[in-house]
C-alpha cells in the first residue's frame, strides 16, 4: 500500500493557498479551524441525538399518563 500524499494546497475563502508558504501561526489557525468544524459537526450530532431522545421521552410520558389515568386539573 502506498503512502498517502499530503495536500500541497489549501482552499480557504474561495482561494487556494500553497501550504509550504504558510507561517506557523497561519498553519495553527487552519488546524484550529479544522478542529472547530469537527466539533461543530459533533455538536450538531449531539443536538439531534438529544432532540430525538426528548421526543421519545415526551411520547412515553404521554402514554404513561394515559395508562396510569393521570388527568389534567380542571380550571
Amino acid at each position: 500500500m502506498g503512502k498517502k500524499e499530503l495536500p500541497k494546497v489549501i482552499n480557504f475563502d474561495g482561494k487556494q493557498y500553497d501550504i509550504s508558504k504558510m507561517t506557523e501561526r497561519v498553519a495553527h489557525q487552519f488546524n484550529m479551524l479544522v478542529r472547530l468544524q469537527g466539533e461543530w459537526q459533533d455538536a450538531d450530532f449531539n443536538l439531534k441525538k438529544v432532540e430525538a431522545a426528548q421526543k421519545s421521552v415526551v411520547h412515553e410520558l404521554k402514554v404513561f399518563m394515559v395508562e396510569d389515568n393521570i388527568k389534567p386539573i380542571k380550571s
